[in-house]
């Protein structure tokens, strides 16, 4: 019985508040969240294939979830520390020049190595029995986007014209009808189930309307996955907490509050309940 959940990702796995990741691994004895907050395809690869290669477990026992990012994203890690850095779309991000973009950025780099990702990825759970699927935050094929679900500044725009029409572009779009794939993509599915509140983000100290998914939005991917692994959600429970905590999250400063309560807990896992009834 595969009664362990990984995922990887970025913001739309790990975030302020509960994900589907979150929800859905309530429903696990086990539930390890390998995303980090900006980051991109390399991160997640990396992550899964050393979680394999180093950890003394057995592969057998898990259902592995990728949910790869924009192609937008340059993952790398800080010299003096090994550390990672993320930062989003590369061309709102302060560690990279509008000179590195013009000369070096080239994101057709990028389509190549998720296409490789993804092979590989299927090639390593058939080998070591793990059950794997993957979804995007939001499909790269749509428009000019690359699956960063906003507008890239025009340095950047003039490169993905280059690469909408791609051999790589079309193989993502066919790997998508596949046995692997959880198609829609997170963002395309919350587009079509709107979010009854809008929840706040403080930025700065000042509240801002969030860009994610909501937690009740979430929690309705997490059903969605759920029936596509043939798991027995339990809907009616937390269906009222994802709809209790965007409530709450829908408030100035809340999201704050939220924040702190979490850093009571070295995890989440099995405690959903717990946190989100505290701090309501």
């Amino acid at each position: 019985m595969k009664d362990k959940l990984l995922v990887a990702g970025c913001s739309y796995t790990q975030y302020n508040y509960p994900t589907w990741a979150d929800w859905l691994g309530e429903h696990f004895n086990e539930y390890t969240n390998l995303g980090w907050s900006g980051m991109g395809a390399r991160h997640s690869y990396i992550k899964i294939v050393d979680y394999f290669k180093y950890s003394d477990i057995n592969p057998e026992d898990y259902v592995v979830i990728v949910q790869w990012s924009s192609l937008l994203r340059n993952d790398i890690r800080k010299m003096e520390c090994n550390t990672w850095v993320g930062g989003g779309q590369i061309d709102n991000n302060p560690y990279y020049s509008d000179e590195y973009l013009e000369k070096h950025f080239n994101p057709f780099d990028k389509l190549n190595d998720i296409v490789h990702y993804i092979d590989h990825l299927i090639l390593l759970s058939e080998k070591l029995g793990f059950k794997l699927l993957m979804t995007y935050m939001f499909e790269p094929w749509i428009q000019d986007f690359l699956g960063e679900p906003v507008n890239s500044r025009d340095i950047v725009k003039k490169n993905i014209k280059s690469v909408i029409r791609s051999k790589y572009l079309i193989t993502l779009k066919q790997l998508s009808k596949s046995k692997y794939w959880l198609d829609p993509s997170i963002e395309r599915y919350s587009l079509d189930n709107p979010p009854r509140h809008m929840v706040k983000t403080t930025i700065d100290g000042k509240p801002y309307r969030e860009h994610h998914p909501t937690p009740y939005q979430h929690f309705l991917y997490s059903r969605f996955i759920a029936k596509e692994l043939n798991i027995k959600l339990q809907v009616r429970k937390y269906k009222k907490l994802s709809m209790d905590i965007t409530r709450f999250l829908s408030e100035n400063y809340n999201d704050l509050k939220l924040k702190k309560k979490l850093e009571e807990f070295d995890t989440t896992h099995k405690k959903l309940e717990k946190i989100i009834k505290e701090v309501l």
